[in-house]
């Protein structure tokens, strides 16, 4: 960091009324505050006005910026008319690494790299490349042009590259003059702004490459206006964290202290600062703070520039370090068009869910991996801010907290990878959204936001968001349409285990867990004598996967179980559901016909999904990671289903889907561990097609194909239906080798075994149970269960119950496809949903085939109180 160079107590007290001249004849710089020690002098080598002028004056061996100040009693803008009046040379033609400016500012000074954060700045190339002379506004470090002159330094400036300016402000208006030779003064432009009401900082700039350093002259400085007496003490502005050991502190204004003290901060330790005005400090110490926690820093004490102190009694002040979770992403517009009464802006929205001030100055906010740095912004307790591009900023509402970024990243509508991180790079909080979290298809197209349900259980993903309900499309800075912070998601489940390429271990799990609890080696063993992990490395930045390496190699064909300890939760608190284990073996590679596609849902009803099961017919355990899909022909490009890693034991079940959602229930799948998601999945034709699938090594596992009239014929709508496959060891080309889900089964069976499936029973089987039904609401024998077991897949069944005067009470089934097997549920009542008197019934069974084979059988039973 640059040491200031500080050689005089207070500055003088300009009368009200009276102006600043200073010539620099009497060679004093006792006034002026420098960026660093001997970077400007009074010199005689080539004054520009009488016997001295202003000089940079440091031979540097490398490129730098140095700045030298004037801190004056503030200008009131708003009184007469003032004026600002100098005389300067630079003798270059500037480019980006050369270029020179003034600062008009209000308590503040150049930081480390010599640029202020608020003020306006009169130069050439402060930004950009253009070498005419400009004034900018900056507002929180970022430049904005207020006046493009056309005057350029290079072409239109005379050889001794001199010139006097003279800036003057008016009732708001601002004008800028220019003499170049010395005979009268040409006015460069004029613009209103709504500067800072006070002006008290006059700043020198000079950046220069390392042969371009001593080529400025500065000289006959002039300020004329209403001055006004500062009697305010410096106060804190705000308080950031910059990583566990360090901090910085921002004051009201530039402070000074009397005597080399120490700064101490309660539980820590202290630390030494040196005796130099600014307007922040950053302060190192050797002991570490902890995330979550609160501290007392006490500071010694300190002086604005004009002597004014604050009450010693208050020399002490809060410093809260930011915990995972503190602040969280709350709300997500990526597709604002068509807009419904909203701004047409991309935003994120922040909220503080703590109880305690953030900063957030130099905060991280990356989506799609482009990062926004954040500004020095504050966030109370329970504070909304929005986050958008900063020229969409002043779009909304003037009451909303709004923060445009310079570079704020694009929010792809399908969905991103949002990742939100503290100024030393800590996770705070991160989300991984998509387009499927909309329910309605309307709001999905554009102009509503993705809000958080319950900001307390922010780690969970998409069972914690949902659309937007307000009428504007969404509810920017303000609490969520549909916030509820009494709905909590279900425990975190490990989902599945695999061995790695390299050996090691990886878990998945149904959330993302608390990233502080995964890390202990402790929460993990493994049987057969692996023990715990010598190294944890979960995933970032979300934790939903955790890698574990052990010292011993996992053999082939041997079963492991890893098991996790109740420590782990997500980030809401709620423990791992237990057991916590899972079964894994070392897989092995596919041959042919090991892995089929065994149904297949091609034409699901609206608000669900298509998927192809998987089906494992082998007696080894195989990995799906890099195996791929195939549509219509074998030389189509291969479309990857997964670079995860996914086992898949013998007999086991894996569906290929494009989401969690819309398989076989209205809200998340209830089987959505035996999801591989593919995002990617190709529509699956109405018409038909024939299907591929392809291990790592390039060879065809499994061909299938399917076509609409493969159903069985008796359906009248197919809609909903799913083809299953009846054997898996026979071609999945061959129209006989599929039909229609049955009826019982809800005309799917994803995940479980087909209702199709060949069986090796070649008897009919009917099985009634309980002997005896008591349908009075006390938890037993409340229904009777109907099951069938037949020869071969096809049937049509009809399924009554009669009393025993042989009335019909009750119609189960009526010329429903049945399944090789399946089971039907009475509950006592007929149809009108009246519980049945108490007596002997008879359940009549009826299966019948197209080639006119039947099975009919009844059984009685006893409906009771």
């Amino acid at each position: 960091m640059k040491k200031l160079v500080y050689v005089f107590l207070l500055i003088p007290v300009v009368s009200l009324g009276q102006g600043i001249t200073i010539g620099f004849e009497e060679g004093d710089l006792t006034e002026w505050i420098q960026s660093d020690t001997g970077r400007w002098c009074i010199s005689d080598i080539g004054p520009i006005n009488g016997m001295y002028s202003l000089k940079h004056c440091f031979d540097n061996d490398v490129a730098a910026t140095d700045w030298i100040a004037y801190v004056h009693q503030p200008v009131e803008l708003e009184g007469e008319t003032s004026l600002w009046k100098f005389a300067l040379r630079y003798d270059n033609n500037p480019s980006a690494n050369n270029n020179w400016a003034v600062f008009l500012a209000y308590n503040t000074l150049p930081d480390d790299e010599g640029n202020i954060r608020d003020g306006m700045v009169l130069g050439v190339n402060y930004t950009g490349n253009s070498d005419e002379i400009m004034i900018w506004r900056i507002e929180n470090g970022d430049a904005e042009i207020l006046l493009n002159t056309g005057f350029n330094w290079e072409s239109d400036m005379p050889d001794e590259k001199e010139a006097i300016f003279s800036l003057t402000c008016s009732e708001g208006v601002f004008s800028l003059l220019i003499d170049t030779l010395g005979v009268s003064p040409v006015e460069l432009g004029n613009f209103t702004s709504d500067e800072p009401s006070a002006i008290n900082t006059f700043i020198l700039y000079y950046k220069y490459t390392a042969s371009y350093d001593r080529q400025f002259w500065f000289d006959d400085f002039r300020i004329e206006a209403d001055f006004t007496m500062d009697i305010t003490p410096p106060s804190v502005d705000f308080l950031s964290v910059i990583n566990p050991n360090s901090l910085e502190i921002g004051f009201s204004e530039p402070v000074f202290f009397a005597d080399e003290e120490e700064w101490c901060l309660e539980g820590i330790g202290c630390s030494k600062i040196p005796v130099v005005p600014a307007s922040s400090y950053t302060i190192n110490f050797s002991n570490p703070m902890v995330p979550g926690h609160t501290y007392i820093l006490y500071f010694p004490g300190l002086y604005d520039i004009y002597g004014n102190e604050p009450d010693p009694d208050e020399n002490y002040v809060e410093v809260y370090y930011p915990g995972v979770y503190d602040l969280v992403i709350n709300e997500i517009m990526a597709d604002p068009s068509p807009p419904v009464l909203l701004p047409e802006t991309e935003y994120i929205e922040l909220y503080n869910r703590s109880n305690r001030d953030i900063c957030l100055k130099e905060w991280q906010f990356t989506a799609n991996s482009r990062t926004a740095i954040l500004p020095e912004i504050t966030l109370s307790p329970d504070a909304y801010i929005i986050l958008c591009d900063r020229d969409d900023q002043f779009l909304f509402d003037s009451n909303i907290l709004t923060s445009g970024l310079e570079h704020f990243p694009a929010l792809t509508n399908s969905g991103a990878d949002l990742i939100l991180q503290d100024r030393s790079g800590k996770l705070i909080h991160a989300i991984s959204y998509n387009d499927d979290w909309y329910l309605t298809t309307d709001k999905k197209d554009g102009g509503w936001s993705l809000e958080m349900i319950n900001p307390l259980d922010a780690c969970n993903g998409s069972d914690n968001w949902n659309e937007s309900e307000d009428y504007r499309g969404g509810t920017p800075a303000s609490a969520n349409s549909v916030f509820d912070v009494n709905t909590v998601g279900s425990a975190p489940q490990l989902w599945r285990a695999a061995v790695t390429d390299t050996g090691s271990l990886m878990l998945y799990f149904s959330e993302p867990l608390d990233s502080q609890t995964v890390y202990s080696n402790l929460y993990y063993s493994v049987d057969n004598l692996i023990g715990s992990p010598e190294q944890v490395l979960p995933s970032w930045p979300l934790a939903d996967k955790v890698e574990l390496f052990f010292l011993k190699t996992f053999l082939l064909q041997t079963e492991y179980t890893v098991n996790l300890t109740s420590d782990f939760c997500d980030c809401s608190g709620i423990r791992i559901g237990q057991p916590a284990e899972k079964i894994f073996f070392v897989p092995e590679e596919a041959d042919s016909s090991d892995i089929v596609i065994n149904e297949i849902l091609f034409d699901p009803v609206t608000g669900r999904n298509e998927f192809l099961e998987l089906f494992n017919a082998s007696d080894k355990t195989i990995d799906l990671k890099g195996f791929s899909l195939i549509f219509s022909d074998r030389n189509n490009t291969a479309k990857v289903i997964t670079d995860d890693y996914w086992p898949l034991r013998p007999g086991e079940y894996a569906l290929i889907a494009a989401d969690y959602y819309g398989i076989d229930s209205d809200g998340k799948f209830g089987k959505a561990e035996r999801i591989v998601l593919m995002p990617g999945l190709p529509a699956l034709s109405n018409e038909g097609n024939t299907l591929f699938i392809q291990s790592p090594d390039g060879g065809i596992v499994d061909e299938v194909q399917y076509l609409p009239v493969w159903h069985h014929e008796i359906l009248m709508e197919t809609k909903g239906v799913s083809l299953e496959r009846i054997s898996p060891v026979e071609s999945g080309l061959l129209s006989h080798n599929w039909q229609s889900a049955s009826s019982d089964a809800g005309y799917m069976s994803p995940a479980t075994p087909n209702s199709q499936h060949v069986s090796e029973m070649q008897n009919f089987v009917l099985t009634v149970e309980p002997e005896t039904v008591t349908p009075n609401s006390d938890g037993l024998n409340e229904e009777l269960s109907v099951c069938y077991q037949l020869d071969e897949e096809g049937y049509m069944g009809r399924i009554f119950v009669f009393d025993i005067q042989g009335k019909r009470c009750r119609n189960l089934a009526n010329g429903e496809l049945l399944g090789v097997s399946g089971c039907y549920t009475f509950d006592g009542r007929n149809e009108e949903g009246t519980v049945l008197p108490t007596g002997y019934y008879v359940v009549y069974f009826e299966a019948y085939a197209a080639t006119g084979k039947s099975y009919r059988k009844k059984e009685a039973f006893v409906i009771a109180r």
